[in-house]
């Protein structure tokens, strides 16, 4: 715990730590940013799930909220849950034969309050998003939609979901809170949840691939508090990627160190597919292979060092950016947290979200 606290310590925001965030979890944590930045841009979602209409949402669910930081602290508990969860097969807020919810998440918080969400079942992050939280009425979409919490840290395991939620650790605030991606047939879709509590809009919300800069628009919510996207083909090779948000003078990076990147690259961190380096022309880190300057580069199969994987393709209409790789069947039965005729894949379960201020020591 001690070794894991100084690693922590010597990150900087969003960096990858022990494979934390994922790729999978930084788009579960993007998602939940865009349903608060934007509840009623995924009006045609809920009722496709059965579960709620935007319309029965209270005023406070329908008010659009500041986008959650990510906290590496509560983004590695939610992830041992979820593992625990699935590795002994159970479904349930409190540790199995161990602590409650509240002792076990406080540890990895230094302040403010905390709740959970946690969900099982669901193909997509999308899904268990707006699907399964934010159509349900027993809480789940209220902890989305809070005002009370400022720090979020999301865990998956197969299709465990968990999300803890803490109400202010002290860190400083970000104008670029998540980036992520996701991909459809042979096309990638870059996200970025960007604020600026000053209600100030942004510069420019570029994507940097090595050397390359792409523009990236705004796909839900207002400029100062929304997340922006960029649609581009399917790159060869290894491609490190970055966001870059920029208010006036003020530049700002997610990660703040190194590269996420796309394909088949030398990982300095394979849970998390991130690599270090701090040239920004270029993503070879320590274990990119592409040296100085190699955006694009590295791995077993990366393009020239220096070289935009996408320089010959014109970036597209990003179209229903909301929707990820996986379009399997939707979870089954709407906000039923009862077993129906459907197998356990198939199955929406979503346990009572809790929520608890800390305790005064």
């Amino acid at each position: 715990m001690v070794w894991w606290l100084l690693a922590v310590a010597h990150a900087g925001y969003g960096d990858a730590v022990n494979g934390h965030p994922s790729p999978d979890e930084r788009l579960l944590h993007l998602y939940t940013n865009a349903a608060r930045v934007d509840p009623e841009a995924f009006e045609a979602d809920y009722n496709a799930g059965g579960c709620s209409y935007y319309s029965d949402f209270s005023e406070d669910e329908q008010t659009p909220k500041h986008p959650y930081l990510h906290h590496p602290g509560l983004n590695e508990v939610a992830r041992i849950h979820s593992a625990d969860m699935l590795e002994r097969d159970y479904f349930s807020h409190d540790t199995l034969g161990g602590a409650n919810w509240y002792d076990r998440i406080s540890p990895y918080y230094e302040g403010g309050s905390l709740g959970e969400n946690i969900a099982v079942g669901y193909a997509t992050a999308f899904d268990a998003v707006f699907l399964g939280w934010m159509c349900s009425e027993t809480g789940h979409r209220g902890a989305i939609m809070s005002g009370g919490y400022i720090d979020l840290g999301v865990g998956i395991a197969d299709r465990y979901y968990t999300q803890d939620f803490g109400g202010g650790s002290g860190q400083a605030g970000r104008h670029v809170a998540m980036a992520a991606h996701t991909q459809t047939g042979e096309s990638l879709t870059f996200f970025a949840s960007v604020y600026d509590p000053d209600g100030s809009p942004p510069s420019s919300v570029e994507l940097v691939l090595g050397p390359a800069r792409h523009a990236m628009a705004l796909t839900w919510g207002v400029e100062d508090r929304g997340v922006y996207s960029m649609m581009l083909g399917q790159p060869p090779g290894c491609s490190p990627y970055a966001v870059e948000v920029t208010f006036g003078a003020t530049s700002e990076r997610f990660p703040e160190h190194g590269w996420y990147g796309v394909g088949d690259c030398a990982w300095d961190d394979p849970g998390a597919q991130w690599m270090a380096g701090e040239d920004s022309t270029g993503g070879g880190g320590t274990g990119g292979g592409g040296g100085t300057g190699g955006g694009g580069a590295g791995g077993d199969g990366g393009g020239e060092p220096g070289t935009d994987p996408w320089a010959d393709w014109e970036s597209e209409d990003t179209g229903d950016a909301s929707r990820g790789a996986d379009e399997e069947t939707k979870a089954a039965g709407g906000c039923s947290t009862a077993p129906g005729s459907v197998g356990w894949l198939a199955l929406l379960a979503l346990a009572a979200p809790l929520q608890r201020r800390r305790r005064q020591r």
